[in-house]
């Protein structure tokens, strides 16, 4: 067992579900600015929040019901003792807190009416509509004091669990307004839906649409959502990796001035169990990585890939480069894993097949050179003799693109982390890089559900993207003083 983080100051004890800002945990109020907020600086002082979701979490005596914990940014790095609650129980959001909603099971952010605010989009996708556990998604909007009002989208809920498989926020049609993603949970198959914007408080928004046509197969699960401009059309595409019981794949949808339209005959024989989108080499154009990455291709016993993705090195992370032809149109995949020379953990002895390396990613600029880096988290990692302990790497983008140079890894071993390796932790189930403290440079913020025996634990590191010891800060849901029960709640797992 970890020791837990100093418990908060007795003021923050008290939580009061019914309310979107606990008294105490309030950040203080800002003047809105001119300018959009980047994503997740639900308050509008230049600082950007880590958002954690706890779909299994209680409110209200509501097992379940779930909520998301916001610990917010500063110049100094993230403030634990600052953290707020948003909950279908907090003031101005639709609905109420009933069991096993799963509220905050996804979430993402952007600004999306652009007063300065960022603001939170929410999937729950146990929700109950006209269709049992069809599920919702709630835009929560940002506001000086945090977090303000909500708008629900509605939509044909006839699909179900809307948003359980990921929300994600682009200007898919190029008409300036942001418009909403979702991934859903179906019966037999995942679905993709679109809510286009502009979206803004007291405007009824448009109805999430389910699209017909994305290419993926019957008896799947969306695992992954990453949207970037792939081709340099000025409008943001979509990649969606799925796993089904026939096969696996990557939907991509290009964004054109009516919505998203399958790409046609695209499979690029790349699929994978996470996604990230980010300029890795600079070009102007987004690249996607997926992480697990399998070769996929047609039903045929006598197909091989043109470019086959390696078995038992522990997980690869494949690299797709945009470009005028979209992705993977003008040059080749490139392949990463711990068997990769300059890889932290490189070498047969290093690289075990239940490593998962790349389940998790998160693509930012982590040294404020202009050029998106990938974190990648690999939660099967054994550190020795130990396990599933846990590990994460960051790779550097370059002029070439997404590379091993200068790359860095850590475990709960690693000086500067807190915590020590334990078995069965899966640090690194969760990535995401993000500048908390403004100073242009992501930092590294990653989550460990098994620790604490399934309690769950978030850590967020700084200094990251230099040769020296990292600096670290790990806080759970007891340390955060979240609502009771905090045992077995895999605490991280809605990191984002």
């Amino acid at each position: 067992m970890h020791q837990r983080t100093p418990a908060l100051a007795p003021a923050l004890i008290a939580l009061v579900a019914a309310t979107v800002l606990t008294p105490s945990g309030a950040p203080a109020a800002h003047a809105a600015t001119s300018r959009p907020a980047q994503p997740y600086d639900l308050d509008g002082d230049g600082y950007r929040e880590v958002v954690i979701g706890v779909p299994n979490g209680t409110v209200a005596g509501q097992q379940g019901a779930g909520y998301l914990a916001v610990v917010p940014g500063s110049a100094a790095g993230v403030e634990p003792a600052g953290r707020w609650t948003v909950s279908q129980n907090s003031s101005g959001v639709p609905g109420a807190a009933e069991p096993y909603d799963g509220f905050g099971t996804q979430h993402t952010s952007a600004d999306l009416n652009r007063d300065g605010y960022a603001d939170l989009v929410i999937g729950t996708p146990g929700e109950d509509g006209p269709y049992e556990g069809g599920g919702r998604i709630t835009i929560v909007w940002g506001a000086a004091t945090g977090t303000g009002g909500a708008t629900d989208l509605p939509g044909d809920l006839a699909y179900g669990g809307v948003g359980g498989r990921g929300v994600a926020v682009a200007d898919v049609d190029g008409d300036g307004a942001l418009d909403v993603v979702a991934a859903n949970d179906g019966e037999e198959v995942d679905s993709l839906a679109l809510a286009r914007g502009p979206f803004a408080p007291g405007r009824t928004p448009a109805p999430l649409t389910r699209l017909t046509d994305t290419g993926i197969m019957h008896f799947s699960s969306v695992v992954g959502l990453a949207v970037g401009d792939f081709d340099g059309d000025g409008r943001a595409d979509v990649a969606a990796p799925w796993l089904g019981l026939e096969g696996d794949g990557t939907a991509l949808l290009r964004g054109t001035p009516t919505g998203l339209t399958r790409a046609a005959g695209w499979h690029r024989e790349s699929g994978g169990h996470a996604a990230a989108a980010g300029d890795f080499d600079g070009d102007g154009y987004a690249d996607l990585a997926l992480g697990g990455a399998v070769s996929v291709g047609p039903d045929d016993p006598d197909w091989e890939p043109q470019y086959p993705i390696a078995t038992g090195v522990g997980g690869t992370v494949r690299v797709l480069y945009g470009g005028p032809r979209g992705l993977a149109g003008d040059r080749p995949p490139v392949d990463l894993s711990q068997e990769t020379p300059g890889v932290p953990g490189s070498g047969a002895a290093e690289s075990e097949r239940d490593d998962a390396f790349g389940q998790a990613l998160s693509a930012a600029d982590a040294d404020a050179d202009g050029y998106a880096d990938l974190a990648v988290g690999a939660p099967g990692e054994a550190i020795g003799a130990t396990p599933a302990v846990g590990s994460l790497t960051l790779l550097y983008g370059t002029p070439s693109g997404l590379g091993a140079a200068r790359s860095r890894g850590w475990n709960q071993g690693t000086p500067g982390v807190p915590g020590s390796n334990e078995a069965e932790d899966g640090f690194g189930a969760r990535v995401v890089l993000r500048d908390v403290n403004g100073d242009g440079a992501a930092e590294l913020h990653a989550a460990a559900p098994g620790e604490d025996t399934g309690d769950g634990r978030v850590w967020s590191l700084t200094a990251v993207s230099g040769e020296g010891p990292v600096t670290g800060v790990g806080y759970s849901a007891a340390s955060l003083q979240l609502p009771l029960p905090r045992t077995d709640l895999g605490f991280g797992r809605g990191l984002g």
